[in-house]
């Protein structure tokens, strides 16, 4: 997902949407681009996301139907990402979406499509399989310091270098 400035008013949203948060589907309150009031509204893209075309004060808006419903239902813009909890794009119900960091979004997603493995977050490095885990990034050298010596305790028990009785 882009990161994305300029957003239009919930006031248009609400003018011009109505979603289901039970079902997920979002319908348009008046006609727009051929499209009669009333009806189902959302174009799905080659990853299953379904996309909507609105216009605000002249200006044509291009966004996530989970993002508008996220800003419908909640009465706000999520701060940061939407995630679908079941990973799939077409289920827009309400209870599965959540407001997630790009961290935990990638943590959600699925196998990359060029992956050799077929596995997530294995892959094939010297005739073996090698497992990567990211533990993250930190605002302070102190609190990277105590991320890597809880994970490498866990790992290494007590070979880690840090490891004293």
């Amino acid at each position: 997902m882009k990161k994305i400035s300029e957003k239009p008013s919930l006031a248009c949203l609400n003018e011009i949407f109505r979603y289901e948060p039970e079902t997920g589907k979002m319908f348009r309150k008046d006609s727009y681009l051929g499209l009669k009031a009333g009806r189902e509204c959302g174009t799905e893209d080659h990853r299953g996301y379904k996309r909507l075309k609105f216009r605000e004060k002249g200006k044509i808006f291009r966004f996530n139907l989970h993002q508008v419903a996220w800003a419908l239902h909640y009465g706000s813009w999520a701060e940061l990402y939407i995630d679908h909890i079941n990973g799939d794009p077409r289920d827009n119900r309400i209870a599965n979406l959540r407001e997630v960091s790009p961290r935990q979004n990638t943590a959600n997603s699925k196998v990359r499509v060029n992956s050799r493995s077929g596995v997530k977050g294995v892959r094939s490095r010297k005739g073996k399989w090698e497992v990567a885990i990211q533990i993250g990034t930190f605002d302070t050298l102190e609190s990277a310091e105590r991320a890597y010596k809880e994970a490498a305790g866990m790992i290494h028990g007590e070979y880690a270098v840090h490891f004293r009785p």
